[in-house]
């Protein structure tokens, strides 16, 4: 009862020394830790010598006697103290392996499901090839389509318990030599082919797709997803988990690209795509820089005059490498890889400071230019159009922007308030390629939009069926609106006419002329 007393006494008074001395952010850190039982320890130790010396000398008579017990007693407080750093050490070493385990736990293993990441599986496939070369397996990369749409409009809480779902089924239908693995938006999946066959493995591969593409109730929610499935067969694929995933990715990925809720077997075509997309991606980053980019201009015609009123910009790259690429390629591609900002800026810097030039010369110069969906949903990139707009000091009325109908619907809300900014500062929108969408004239009358332009395939089917009461009910439609309507892609005269029947005033195609130097249709119109 007294010790308890006693050091209970002792805890509080170093609990009043740690408040006045140690500041409350430092207390509980380790060096706190390591100098609070250094205290301790020291005023226990020099309380132990002191009292246990009076307290022998008071019970002790004998000196021979009080030699021997005090040696007694400084032996028992070596071990003593032996005892409790060896039990404090043990705690400590007990207390970092299980941190340590738990961090490497962490670091292979997916948070949500608890199951094997990539990095994991990778370790424990290496394992087996090393241990048995021999092995049959195939490795799937399994991708929920669109599992971001999923988060954005229900909510990550429903995107988790629709991946702990999903786990659940894809661990209860694989077999014990099969193993599952979490990565990104999807799951990886080695089946072990020991005992299967090619028609087995499609078999499974269908029955996947079967489990995922089913509706599911998450939280009074009910949702459908699909998959897309890319496979790799060990060891025709690769000899090693890296080889194989990337087949299996890239066969998943070149899947994506043409339909989705499918499966597909990698095949070395795929390889060399990849490394001609990657070669494509790096030619275009250093394009800018070793001058292969540049712009050609297309007339826009008053058909009524034959006058050239301004002009389509349009970007081209004649790479050192693959020679001049096809503008569909290459946007496509900067577009998937995040170079369509940098190209785009180009485009606008140099039309802007081409217009400052001709003003300059007394020529009051129109241009068009098209601005992708991710440059219209961009809010640093309308900083930058505004930028440009401001150290080139021209008319914005000089510009018209154009736009697709793809890049409205990724993000209606966005995109209507970026084309409100830039319609602010004077710039006029053009909705390019109209007709071929279902959303078209709803975006007519939601939309800042001054000029329509009639995609192409209305002149190559010109008075085909019911395409010239369509086209008709178009054009009305757009001069009930003040829109200035442009018919694309005419290419004959018969064309033209069509058109100027229809009430159409504006035409552009290579029937007016084709995508040129701006020096050569100026020359010519002057």
């Amino acid at each position: 009862m007294i010790l308890r007393i006693t050091m209970k006494k002792i805890h509080e008074f170093f609990l009043k020394i740690e408040r006045h001395l140690f500041n409350e952010k430092w207390i509980g850190s380790p060096e706190y830790e390591v100098i609070r039982f250094a205290a301790i320890y020291l005023f226990v130790g020099l309380l132990w010598i002191t009292t246990s010396d009076d307290l022998l000398a008071m019970m002790v008579k004998d000196i021979d006697l009080l030699v021997e017990f005090q040696t007694a007693k400084g032996w028992f407080y070596v071990f003593a103290s032996a005892a409790l750093f060896a039990s404090i050490l043990a705690v400590r070493l007990r207390r970092n392996k299980e941190l340590n385990d738990r961090i490497l736990y962490q670091q292979s293993h997916d948070e949500l499901t608890q199951l094997p990441n990539r990095r994991r599986l990778s370790e424990i496939i290496d394992k087996r090839i090393q241990k048995n070369p021999s092995l049959s397996f195939a490795l799937i990369s399994l991708d929920i389509d669109d599992f971001a749409t999923v988060n954005e409009l229900l909510g990550y809480s429903i995107g988790d318990a629709l991946l702990l779902d999903l786990t659940k089924d894809l661990s209860q239908r694989l077999g014990p030599a099969d193993t599952l693995a979490r990565s990104g938006t999807g799951f990886i999946i080695t089946y072990d082919l020991s005992e299967r066959n090619q028609i087995q493995l499609n078999q499974n591969l269908n029955g996947l797709l079967s489990l995922i593409n089913q509706e599911r109730i998450i939280e009074d929610q009910s949702i459908f997803i699909t998959s897309s499935i890319g496979v790799s067969i060990y060891p025709k694929d690769g000899t090693n988990f890296n080889e194989l995933y990337k087949a299996a990715d890239t066969a998943m990925h070149h899947l994506k690209g043409i339909s989705k809720n499918s499966y597909n077997f990698y095949t070395e075509d795929y390889h060399k795509q990849r490394m001609d997309r990657i070669r494509m991606v790096n030619e275009l980053r250093k394009a800018l820089e070793n001058k292969e980019l540049y712009l050609v201009y297309q007339p826009v015609i008053d058909m009524q005059s034959d006058q050239i009123v301004g002009y389509e910009a349009l970007l081209r790259w004649d790479s050192n490498l693959f020679g001049k690429v096809a503008p569909d390629v290459f946007i496509t591609v900067a577009e998937t890889t995040n170079l369509i900002s940098m190209l785009e800026e180009y485009v606008f810097e140099t039309c802007f400071n081409l217009i400052k030039t001709h003003a300059t010369q007394g020529i009051d110069l129109m241009l068009s230019i098209n601005l992708s969906s991710k440059g219209l949903v961009d809010i640093s990139f309308i900083h930058t159009i505004e930028r440009l707009l401001r150290t080139t000091n021209i008319t914005a009325a000089n510009v018209q922007i154009e736009i697709t109908e793809t890049a409205i619907i990724e993000n209606f809300d966005l995109a209507k308030r970026n084309l409100m900014r830039l319609k602010q500062l004077g710039f006029t929108i053009a909705l390019d390629d109209f007709g071929t969408g279902y959303s078209s004239l709803t975006y007519l009358h939601q939309l800042p939009i001054d000029t329509m332009k009639i995609d192409r395939t209305f002149a190559l089917q010109k008075g085909q069926g019911k395409q010239h009461e369509i086209l008709s009910s178009i054009i009305d439609l757009g001069h009930k609106l003040k829109l200035k309507i442009i018919a694309e892609g005419i290419e004959t005269d018969a064309q033209k006419q069509f058109f100027i029947e229809l009430g159409c005033t504006y035409g552009q195609g290579y029937l007016f002329g084709k995508p040129n130097t701006l020096d050569t249709y100026i020359k010519k119109d002057a």
